[in-house]
């Protein structure tokens, strides 16, 4: 697809609730927004969670219109997935807080995607390791620096403690 600068994307995946793979996407195509891509969100349906003027923004991406948008790239921003995208240009942006990689995760990257992006370097040599044969890129996901900074203050969270329930200001030590 093309926009007036050529840059156009659409990115599947989760949006709406307050999950690692949610807050990627959203990050991830606010920002594309801004630097001027033509970005379509074709949102999962998943709990929501965010409040209600983020979601008005990730539901009016949803309808953007992409010129030729059968052969725009297409980027899976969640677990791979099985997705028909004849002469179209995939891309799996994943990741997974294991050390092993499922055959069937394996079979489906290989069967359904152009290529991977995963944002460490660990994922890359693990999905390699697995047989992974499509190519892998690191693409490190970077810092939003309007929430993250260096004189941020933590804020003040409270927490159910299992398994009585009760409401604690503190976790036990050693844990956050």
């Amino acid at each position: 697809g093309t926009t007036g600068n050529g840059k156009s994307v659409v990115w599947k995946g989760s949006f709406s609730d307050v999950g690692g793979y949610a807050g990627m996407n959203r990050e991830i195509c606010f920002r594309l927004a801004k630097m001027g891509f033509a970005v379509k969100t074709d949102m999962l349906r998943t709990a929501r969670q965010v409040d209600a003027s983020t979601m008005r923004s990730l539901s009016f991406m949803s309808s953007t219109w992409i010129p030729d948008e059968a052969h725009c790239p297409l980027v899976i921003g969640f677990t791979p997935m099985q997705v028909q995208a004849k002469d179209r240009r995939v891309i799996f942006f994943t990741m997974m807080e294991t050390q092993g990689i499922h055959p069937k995760f394996v079979e489906t990257c290989n069967r359904f995607s152009n290529e991977i992006w995963t944002p460490c370097q660990f994922y890359v040599d693990a999905f390699k390791a697995a047989g992974i044969d499509k190519p892998i890129h690191l693409v490190p996901l970077g810092v939003n620096q309007e929430i993250y900074t260096p004189d941020a203050v933590e804020p003040a969270l409270r927490y159910e403690r299992l398994p009585d329930g009760e409401i604690v200001d503190e976790l036990p030590q050693g844990f956050r």
